[in-house]
Order: C-alpha cells, then sequence, then structure tokens
C-alpha cells in the first residue's frame, strides 16, 4: 500500500509543470515557519495575557479593601470626635456619682444632640452607646445598659487586643435590635479618675448585607468569593458564591506568617481539587485581611480571544506570504500564468474585513461579547485609519477613530482611560489630515497615563473655529514630561526622540506650510496639553463630497 501511494504521488509530480513544483515547494518551505511562529505568538501571547489578568484580579481586591479601609476609618474617625467633645466627657464623668432621674435623662439628651453630629458618615449604620445604669436609663434603641455586653453569645470574634478598639460580630442583633446582622466595633470607655475601670462602650455598626454588596462589587469573575477575616483567620463578612457556614478555605495563617501586617499579596494553592489564585490585602483600619479566591479556569477564558487573534494572524501571515512566494515563482519561471498573481489582488481591505466579518459572526453566534466587541471596534478602527486611500478626512471621523482606539486600548487596561471630547457642531465638516491625533493620543496614554501608579487618567480633546484657524486641544493627566526632554521636543523635530511628534509636525509643514503646527505644554505630576493650529478653509468639505 505504501509503495502504491508512493509511486502515485511520484507520477502526479513528474507531470506537473515547473512553476507548480516550485509553487509546492514553496508551500513546504514558507506554510512551516508560519505554523511555528503562530504557536510561539500563542505562547507568548498567552503568558503575558494571564500574567495581566492575574495583576487584574489582584487590583480589584486590592480596590475592595481601600474601600473597607475607608468605610472602616470613619469608626475611628467617629470615636475621636467623641472623646474630644465636651458633653461627652461631662457623661463619663457623671459615672463617679451617684444620678437621679433627672440626671440621667440630661445624659440622654446630651447623647441625642452628639448622635446628630455623627450624620455625616455615610458608610456607618448606627452609632450605639453602653453604660451603667447609674448613668442612663437604657432604650433598647441605641442606648443599653453595660451589662448587655457581657451577655453570653454576644461577642463572637474578637480582632483586636483589649483596650484597644473590639471588632466583632453581633450574632443575635436581630433578637436584641430587630434590624440586620452587624459587623461593629467596640471602643471601650474607661473612667477619668480610674483608667483600669470600663465603664461603658461605644458600638459602631456596619450592616452585614452592604458589606457583602460591596465585596461582591469588585469580584472579577462569577465564580470568585471574597472573606473578610480577623488575624486568627476567623470570618467576619463574605461574599460571592461561598457556603454560609463554611469556614476559611485556605491556610490563613500559614499564608501570613513571616509578612509585614500592611504587605498584600498573592499565591496560587490547590483549594478543593482546583488552581485557585489566592488574594490577601490588609485592612489597616481595622486590623482585618480581605481574601479573594479566583479559579484559574475563569481567569484563562480569555484563551478563546487569543485562539482567535492567532487565527486572524495566521491568516495575514498566510496571505501575505504565498502573495509574494507566488510572485516570486511566477518570476522565476517567466510563466504568463495571472492565477498565483490572484492571490495578490486579493490581499485588500476588503479581503481583511470579511475575515473580520467571518470571526464577528462566529463569536456573536457562540454568544462571546469578549470577542466580538473587540473585533468590531478594531473593523471600524481599520476602515477608518484606511479612509479609502484619502489623505483627509473629516473632524466626525478623526474622532470617531479616536474613540475606537482609546476603547480597544482600554480592552488592556481595564477601562483605566478615560476620553472627553468638546467641540463646536461647525467643525465636524471640516477636514484635516487623517491621523493627526492617535499619535497624540497614544503618547498621552503610554507616556502620561500609564506611568501613573494607579495607571488610570482622563484624556480631553477640544475642537474650536479661531478666526480662519482650526485648532485642536489634547490634554491628559499624566505624568507629564520632564523639563529636559520637553525642550527637546519643543526644538528641532529632527533631534527629538518622537518620532510620532516628528511625523506630525513633516506632514502639517508639507500640507499647510510653515504657518501652521503644534505646540507642547507640560508640567511634571499635573499633565500635559498639545495645541495643533490648522488652517480652517483648507479642509472645509466641498458641496456633495
Amino acid at each position: 500500500m505504501r509503495q502504491k501511494l508512493r509511486r502515485f504521488f511520484s507520477v502526479v509530480y513528474y507531470n506537473l509543470r515547473t512553476r507548480q513544483k516550485l509553487f509546492i515547494g514553496y508551500l513546504l518551505a514558507v506554510m512551516l515557519p508560519c505554523l511555528l511562529m503562530t504557536a510561539l505568538f500563542y505562547y507568548y501571547l498567552h503568558s503575558s495575557v494571564l500574567d495581566t489578568d492575574i495583576r487584574s484580579v489582584h487590583t480589584m481586591s486590592r480596590q475592595a479593601a481601600t474601600w473597607l479601609d475607608s468605610a472602616f476609618q470613619q469608626a475611628r474617625s467617629i470615636t475621636n470626635s467623641l472623646l474630644l467633645n465636651f458633653d461627652f466627657n461631662e457623661i463619663l464623668d457623671s459615672c463617679n456619682r451617684d444620678n437621679n432621674y433627672f440626671q440621667k435623662r440630661g445624659n440622654i439628651i446630651k447623647l441625642s444632640h452628639i448622635k446628630t453630629t455623627l450624620q455625616e458618615y455615610k458608610a456607618v449604620h448606627r452609632t450605639c452607646f453602653y453604660f451603667s445604669d447609674s448613668v442612663i436609663e437604657a432604650n433598647r434603641d441605641t442606648l443599653f445598659f453595660l451589662s448587655e455586653i457581657e451577655r453570653e453569645g454576644l461577642l463572637q470574634s474578637i480582632v483586636q487586643e483589649p483596650r484597644d478598639q473590639l471588632w466583632t460580630v453581633f450574632a443575635n442583633e436581630r433578637r436584641i435590635m430587630g434590624g440586620g446582622e452587624t459587623l461593629s466595633m467596640l471602643q471601650p470607655l474607661f473612667n477619668p479618675e480610674d483608667m483600669s475601670e470600663t465603664i461603658g462602650f461605644i458600638r459602631v455598626d456596619y450592616l452585614q448585607n452592604e458589606l457583602k454588596r460591596q465585596i461582591e462589587n469588585f469580584l472579577p469573575t462569577a465564580r470568585s468569593t471574597g472573606f473578610l477575616v480577623d488575624r486568627s483567620g476567623g470570618i467576619l463578612s463574605r461574599g460571592g458564591p461561598c457556603d454560609k457556614d463554611g469556614g476559611l478555605p485556605v491556610p490563613f495563617g500559614g499564608l501570613v506568617e513571616g509578612r509585614e501586617p500592611d504587605e498584600p499579596f498573592y499565591t496560587c494553592l490547590d483549594v478543593f481539587g482546583e488552581k485557585t489564585l489566592v488574594c490577601i490585602n490588609p485592612v489597616p483600619a481595622s486590623g482585618m485581611y480581605l481574601i479573594f479566591l479566583t479559579p484559574f479556569c475563569e481567569i484563562e477564558r480569555s484563551d478563546s480571544l487569543l485562539l482567535v487573534l492567532a487565527g486572524v494572524l495566521m491568516v495575514l501571515e498566510a496571505l501575505i506570504t504565498l502573495c509574494f512566494g507566488g510572485f516570486l515563482c511566477m518570476s522565476l519561471a517567466r510563466s504568463s500564468d495571472l492565477q498565483l498573481r490572484l492571490l495578490y489582488s486579493q490581499l485588500n481591505p476588503h479581503f481583511l474585513y470579511n475575515t473580520l466579518d467571518i470571526i464577528n459572526w462566529q463569536a456573536i453566534s457562540l454568544d462571546a461579547p469578549e470577542i466580538y466587541q473587540p473585533l468590531q471596534a478594531l473593523s471600524r478602527l481599520y476602515k477608518l485609519t484606511l479612509n479609502k486611500g484619502s489623505a483627509y478626512i473629516s473632524v466626525k471621523d478623526e474622532l470617531d477613530h479616536i474613540r475606537l482606539y482609546v476603547q480597544l486600548q482600554n480592552l488592556r487596561f481595564q477601562n483605566g482611560i478615560r476620553l472627553q471630547t468638546d467641540y463646536s457642531p461647525e467643525v465636524l465638516n471640516l477636514r484635516i489630515l487623517n491621523m493627526l491625533l492617535q499619535p497624540i493620543v497614544e503618547n498621552a496614554i503610554v507616556h502620561g497615563i500609564l506611568e501613573r501608579p494607579e495607571q488610570s487618567g482622563t484624556i480631553t480633546i477640544t475642537a474650536r473655529l479661531d478666526k480662519n484657524d482650526l485648532v485642536f486641544c489634547v490634554e491628559d493627566d499624566g505624568v507629564g514630561i520632564p523639563p529636559q526632554l520637553l525642550s527637546k521636543i519643543q526644538g528641532s523635530p529632527y533631534q527629538s526622540d518622537g518620532y510620532g511628534m516628528q511625523n506630525i509636525r513633516e506632514r502639517i509643514r508639507i500640507a499647510y506650510g510653515r504657518g501652521y503646527g503644534i505646540s507642547i505644554q507640560s508640567l511634571p505630576g499635573m499633565g500635559t496639553r498639545v495645541m495643533l493650529t490648522l488652517p480652517a478653509e483648507h479642509g472645509r468639505a466641498k458641496p456633495g463630497e
């Protein structure tokens, strides 16, 4: 059988023309490297995107911890303001004397007035007080007897040491106060004349449902879970699809042992037989930790997008190499056959649009918005960039081009780039050189906004008419440009390192003359402003164009 196949292919190959033999050899020589390059591209892109996704998940967990820290900081602000309040200190002094009914009522009135000053702390659900029966009359709303604190089963977990603020879950909250379960901070109050004697407590409540909702707002995937734990790993609050009564599924003590208390970190562990990313972030205001658990299979779902991108790259590589190789084979064979030249004629924008459209509809049929949404943006961006071969484009289309470009950049940088536009309607139909604003916006993102620690910021583009001139202003709130580098960029374009700025200067000079151009203003740490001045009449659209 093997000999028959060998003989068959030998006869077929022998009967082929010279140019056909050259083309088959070329296919074997080129397609294998193309496949290898595609495989390498996928491997390195997969590693890069996976690393970016892991850091993005960790960043979301840090943002959640920052929100919780800000909310819990309000409890400290409340206790500090109370301890500095004159009326509140008078109530503390009254614990050293026998108070009659009217004095107790006076203390209650003072506490009511004090409570009205605490309404500005929006994250706090309620502030309560515990005193002995010699100081107040309990009202079971916000005033309690000190004996309630000692009720068995009231305190479930303590985060910090005694004589400091205590964080605890009030499991019997529904029974005692008729409300929802709370996570509460207790601040001990000491006798001014004997600091070893505890005479009361300030209690600051946070609703568990609200904490759960906020934690879930920051969860990166549908299967991610979040746990707010104390220093011993006891769960104080949780969010996501987790067992309400289950314990912490990771060895918390072993993870934080030997690390700085305020050091955020992440690691990979096997949780219930599944590889899981574990992000641990401290919440300094309370001494707690926020733990996010995200299965790796959820993070790696972006592989489908990578496969599509790798497939697009492979198609483009094959088309380019086939067209070039086909032209070379025909030249060597001195053939008048035009079949291979058709491959070259097919390498045009319409073929790329059709290819992207096919992939787009496949993604839509699979209900994969993370694939078809960037593909649609990429297709529109490519169409605007080519602009049917024209060197000029309307202001409206140029601004649409910038919006699509920022949209694609936000897919990579987690929507950290905000774009604002401000223009008068009469400028939209004016025509300018194609791709004038994109290099400026790219510099604002790469060298300005992404250099900030939070890697987020705003770009503002304005367009207005100034007599016979069309003036663009592109501003960002990035890190700015150092003075030495700015003077170098502002100098001769041939002495600067910015290819994009040099390209814009030269195109404006050639198209409009030396009376128009670009200027840059920047302050380190504040941002950069780039001004473009163009002739408005030069680019006004002709009727019917």
